[in-house]
């Protein structure tokens, strides 16, 4: 007996051993298979941009380094500077956090960067790496290892984690798709610019202020700003939505001057006479900039003299909730969802996910039943996953399948809302980041932004094309804090996926593919020719 299990002891170590020794080969195969020149010289006297993340700054799914986002931005820079850039693509597929922080001191010095566009923290949700703490001008250990270089590391055990499900799949993660937080400028933007009925999609927009208006919704920034300003001179009735989109487009391009230039306008036209269009495009257009204390302000104000308006029901929702004012965020949807347009049906189901997460803890049987409502307005099974997802430790499948009967659907709506009760039990695997690891990564990321501003260079954070709630929390909390800008590339391909299929933008595996890329790299030379005309 003693024999046989010693020899199981064994086996059991010759195989790990094995494995182990197949993964590191396996790895620095795949390292020989990525590496490639990652400096496309631009011309003498250009500007220098680096590009640092992971597998999507690198572009696994493009059919070639061309095709990545980095190089798609430097196509469009091209027809747009006088020069054309030095791109540097540091990507490199696998990095967390931690890995792209050890690496930048060397990079700054080496390349001289004028911007650096950071795209990092789908992997520290696998990888979970620990805090890096840096001395101001001090190096980490590995930075003298290139970007591309292969790592030694213990592989076997990192299967393992993925294995037992302490990860969600970049497949997984980009099937989820959600409305946007208010509390950033792109957010806001995004909520409110979209808001358009199924025949003003199919329709083409007849006035410059509904043309500037389908532009922003689809991230043309500079060709919403010309209708707009035309739309000044050609629909003067309409001037509060003009002056709210023009803050929208100014602010998410990076002109905040201009985009305070037309937030004057509508303050002093709210002074003057207060309806309420005035009242409701000045309330978006604070929070845009966030001047939240006097959007907040005035959408009191606002909703006792206009209580059927949802807009400003729904902002206050939106703030409360943020503010952790639960009973106070349930009510203020609650009117919301009252008053909206019922001809408005992507509002009325934006309405409803947001008082189901807020409502869940306390009843979580509307929570569901919302939810469902949704989905049966806008049958997005995506963006009901996530709203589901936020509630999953309230609702259990059995509850859930009852409150299902007494809703009392009809055949074809049962079909639909079937599918919420299979995703119950896969829900409740982990998912995301822990406080800790959530943490370590804002530290990484705000160390870089440091060292970026320390050497000259001008950092630029980017959210993921599909929901990350993390990674896009600390981004928006770090603008917050900090010069830094984010570009809102989730809020792009939200947008996008309401007129193509998902497999025209991604690839099976979760990664981008040409088009999706070309949308992201569009995105980034938006802010790229903005922040280097500055």
């Amino acid at each position: 007996m003693k024999k046989r299990f010693y020899r199981i002891l064994v086996c059991v170590f010759v195989s790990v051993v094995l494995l182990e020794v197949c993964l590191q080969i396996a790895s620095l195969f795949v390292a020989y298979a990525y590496d490639r020149n990652e400096l496309t010289p631009g011309d003498e006297g250009g500007k220098s941009i680096l590009c640092i993340g992971d597998s999507f700054t690198y572009g696994v799914g493009a059919s070639s380094p061309d095709n990545s986002y980095p190089s798609v931005m430097n196509k469009e820079l091209t027809d747009r500077l006088p020069l054309r850039p030095n791109l540097i693509n540091a990507g490199w597929p696998g990095q967390n956090s931690r890995d792209l922080l050890a690496k930048l001191e060397n990079q700054l010095e080496q390349h001289e960067p004028d911007l650096v566009f950071i795209l990092i923290g789908i992997n520290d949700k696998w990888s979970m790496p620990n805090e890096l703490l840096l001395e101001p001008t001090s190096v980490a250990p590995d930075t003298a290892e290139p970007a591309s270089q292969w790592k030694l590391r213990w592989r076997t055990g990192r299967l393992l984690l993925w294995f037992y499900g302490n990860i969600r799949p970049a497949k997984n993660d980009c099937e989820d798709n959600v409305e946007n937080n208010a509390g950033s400028e792109s957010g806001m933007a995004d909520a409110t610019a979209n808001r358009q009925s199924p025949q003003a999609e199919i329709a083409t927009p007849k006035t410059p202020m509904d043309r500037g208006t389908s532009l922003l919704a689809k991230g043309d920034l500079q060709g919403a700003i010309r209708e707009f300003q035309l739309a000044l001179q050609t629909q003067p009735g309409k001037s509060a939505k003009i002056h709210q989109g023009l803050v929208q487009a100014y602010s998410m391009s990076g002109s905040r001057e201009l985009a305070l230039k037309s937030l004057n306008w509508l303050e002093d036209e709210y002074a003057r006479e207060p309806g309420r269009e005035t009242t409701e495009a000045l309330v978006i257009s604070l929070a845009v900039v966030r001047e939240m204390d006097r959007a907040v302000e005035i959408a009191r104000k606002g909703v006792a003299q206009f209580p059927e308006s949802s807009t400003m029901w729904w902002f206050l929702g939106e703030e409360y909730y943020r503010r952790a004012q639960l009973t106070d965020a349930e009510a203020a949807y609650d009117r919301a969802i009252e008053s909206a347009d019922k001809d408005d049906p992507d509002w009325n189901a934006i309405l409803l996910r947001c008082c189901a997460r807020t409502c869940a803890e306390r009843d979580p049987e509307k929570a569901f039943k919302q939810i469902v409502a949704a989905l049966l307005i806008d049958q997005d099974f995506p963006k009901s996953m996530v709203a589901l997802d936020t509630c999953r430790k309230y609702i259990s499948s059995d509850a859930a399948k009852r409150w299902l009967e007494e809703l009392s659907l009809k055949p074809d709506e049962q079909r639909i809302a079937q599918a919420l009760l299979v995703s119950l039990d896969p829900l409740s695997s982990k998912s995301g980041l822990d406080e800790d690891h959530c943490r370590a990564l804002e530290s990484h990321v705000r160390q870089m932004i440091d060292r970026c501003v320390a050497h000259g260079a001008q950092p630029v954070l980017l959210t993921y094309p599909f929901p990350i709630p993390e990674v896009e929390a600390i981004c928006n909390r770090l603008a917050s804090q900090t010069s830094v800008r984010v570009i809102g590339i989730r809020e792009r391909f939200d947008v996008a996926l309401r007129r193509q299929k998902r497999d025209e933008l991604f690839m099976p595996d979760g990664h981008c593919n040409d088009q999706g890329y070309q949308i992201m790299g569009k995105a980034a030379a938006e802010m790229a020719s903005q922040l280097l005309k500055e």
